[in-house]
């Protein structure tokens, strides 16, 4: 079977560590929420480069996955 991956096949997001860094984000006081979520789009745009050696902004082709 194949999935579309919308170009964004190429890099590894752990699902739990942003589920927790999301939940940590929204549990901070109110005045802080737009810096914290700044800082990890910041630092998932980073790991992205790391990935895929592209920009997150970086127009990407659709790629088809094989699933076993």
């Amino acid at each position: 079977m194949k999935i579309k991956t919308q170009g964004y096949g190429d890099s590894m997001v752990a699902t739990k560590y942003v589920y927790q860094r999301l939940y940590d984000i929204l549990n901070q006081p109110v005045d802080d929420t737009d810096y914290h979520l700044s800082r990890f789009l910041d630092e998932l745009a980073l790991n992205f480069k790391a990935d895929t050696g592209k920009k997150i902004g970086e127009k990407a082709p659709i790629k088809f996955v094989n699933l076993k």
